[in-house]
């Protein structure tokens, strides 16, 4: 059963090293742990999605694919990309982000997105 349906938002922050104005997923940084270190990627994951997009997920998730760049500012960043499964909430446009939309397979391949990130969302739908 493949999906049907993949979670996009527009990021307008250039500075968090998005290009404005193009389709991508949401993303952010892990959190710091100051106690429980089990599950961590999860919940960081769960809290991103819910801070960019007023949606949560179920605790499931699945790595469909990672890979490592640096930023413009020599930083050294590890992507890893989760398929997730809605649990609730209402998709709107939060912290940093100007529009929300479920999107199609079909949908995807006609959107711009940032370099790597349109073949990120199309493994998701091999999946």
């Amino acid at each position: 059963m493949g999906v049907e349906f993949l979670f996009l938002n527009v990021v307008l922050k250039f500075e968090e090293g998005h290009e404005p104005g193009k389709w991508t997923i949401p993303g952010g940084k892990i959190d710091k742990t100051t106690g429980d270190v089990f599950n961590i990627i999860e919940n960081s994951l769960a809290r991103e999605i819910m801070e960019e997009t007023g949606v949560e997920i179920k605790k499931e998730v699945q790595l469909i694919t990672n890979n490592t760049f640096i930023r413009s500012d020599g930083q050294h960043v590890i992507a890893m990309i989760f398929k997730c499964y809605y649990k609730s909430g209402e998709t709107k446009p939060l912290e940093d982000t100007i529009g929300c939309k479920w999107a199609t397979k079909e949908e995807v391949l006609k959107m711009e997105f940032p370099p790597n990130v349109k073949n990120y969302i199309l493994k998701g739908f091999e999946i």
